[in-house]
C-alpha cells in the first residue's frame, strides 16, 4: 500500500515562488485586480523577502497585508449583496 505524502511536511522553509503564491492565493478571494495585486506583490518584496527569513508564515504576512489595504471592510466579491427585489403597491392615477 503506498502512502502519498505532502513535500511541505518535510520542508522547512519555502522558496520565494512559492511563498508569493501563498500570499496571492489567500488574497485573491478579496476585490482586487491582478495586475494591482501583482504590482503590490512587487512593491513589497522587501518586506516578503524578510517574512521569509525570519521563518514566519506567508498567511501572517497576507493578513496583514489586507487590514494594510483595507479589504477587510469591503469584503470583496463575497461581501457584495445585490439590492432586493420587492414588489411595490400599483399606484394608479
Amino acid at each position: 500500500m503506498k502512502f502519498i505524502k505532502s513535500y511541505k511536511l518535510f520542508e522547512s522553509n519555502y522558496s520565494i515562488e512559492e511563498y508569493i503564491s501563498e500570499i496571492v492565493s489567500f488574497i485573491s478571494k478579496y476585490d482586487i485586480s491582478p495586475t494591482d495585486l501583482n504590482k503590490i506583490i512587487q512593491s513589497k518584496i522587501d518586506e516578503i523577502e524578510m517574512y521569509l527569513n525570519t521563518g514566519k508564515h506567508p498567511i501572517e504576512f497576507a493578513k496583514n497585508l489586507v487590514k494594510e489595504l483595507d479589504l477587510e471592510k469591503t469584503g470583496g466579491y463575497l461581501g457584495y449583496s445585490s439590492p432586493k427585489v420587492g414588489q411595490y403597491p400599483l399606484k394608479y392615477l
